[in-house]
């Protein structure tokens, strides 16, 4: 089993706005505690993010409080900032396949 994220690097706080069928967004904002957003120059070498993507929202699976798959193309705003777009979202999985963590692009 992989550990999870340690929580004191978890210390921001991610909104989330799920875009809707008709193409809008969701009024009420989803609230997530304890993710990490990591600027694309501070990712370190060989770490690479989609295009147009700012850097990289770090969500862990045990201790991000009110994870969730956000889906692309949903709105995510940290710590009260701006608004901008989950360009690209991806599960990462450890041993046995159990999920550890997402990784979501955004910009």
């Amino acid at each position: 089993m992989i550990a999870p994220i340690p929580a004191e690097l978890l210390s921001e706080t991610a909104e989330v706005r799920v875009m809707t069928e008709g193409g809008g967004y969701e009024t009420e904002p989803r609230r997530i505690e304890g993710v990490r957003f990591q600027g694309a120059l501070s990712l370190g070498h060989g770490v690479s993010v989609a295009d147009g993507a700012e850097g990289i929202l770090f969500i862990d699976a045990a201790n991000s409080l009110g994870a969730f798959a956000i889906p692309e193309g949903s709105l995510v705003r940290l710590d009260g900032g701006r608004w901008r777009a989950a360009i690209k979202v991806e599960e990462l999985h450890g041993l046995y396949g159990q999920l550890h963590h997402w990784e979501v692009h955004i910009g």
